[in-house]
């Protein structure tokens, strides 16, 4: 199965997580069961393979909202697998993926959730320091291939 394409890889752990859903729906597996698949396919596989593995996840979040909902350790499993894999990721070259887990988290985990609130109430007291774009644009555009600024003709000062 490691040698398999990515589409059979992918219809082979849809087939394999409807089947865990629906026994941990009916109660004949533990509900963390489906969560703890994922889990173990997301330790796996390389970050783009997983981010076809977690579009099975999306289509199938209502069915994980019932299983989450069951039980309170299955909410730690879900709240596990997803900081895991968001810590694999890069922030800068995977945006789109990592909004995309973190909406999966706000819509599985309730909002009261403890992981989800700050429990101290410690904030950041430090000023906002913006810089502006338009200056960093603009000593851009002035400088040269060299990063020096650029005089026009030949480096002489026009002195009219």
């Amino acid at each position: 199965a490691i040698e398999a394409p990515l589409a059979e890889l992918t219809r082979c752990t849809a087939s394999l997580l409807d089947l865990s859903i629906s026994l941990a729906s009916r109660e004949v597996a533990d509900p963390r069961l489906p969560l703890m698949l994922i889990e173990d396919l997301f330790d796996a596989r390389v970050t783009s393979e997983c981010e076809h593995i977690f579009a099975l996840l999306e289509a199938r979040r209502s069915s994980l909202l019932t299983l989450v909902g069951a039980s309170a350790n299955s909410k730690l499993v879900m709240l596990r697998t997803c900081n895991d894999l968001l810590r694999r990721l890069s922030k800068t070259k995977n945006t789109n993926f990592c909004g995309r887990i973190l909406m999966l988290m706000a819509y599985t985990l309730p909002l009261s959730e403890r992981s989800g609130v700050n429990v101290r109430g410690v904030f950041n007291m430090n000023p906002l320091e913006v810089e502006d774009v338009e200056d960093k644009v603009a000593g851009a555009e002035g400088a040269g291939s060299d990063g020096c600024a650029d005089t026009g003709s030949g480096g002489a000062k026009d002195t009219e």
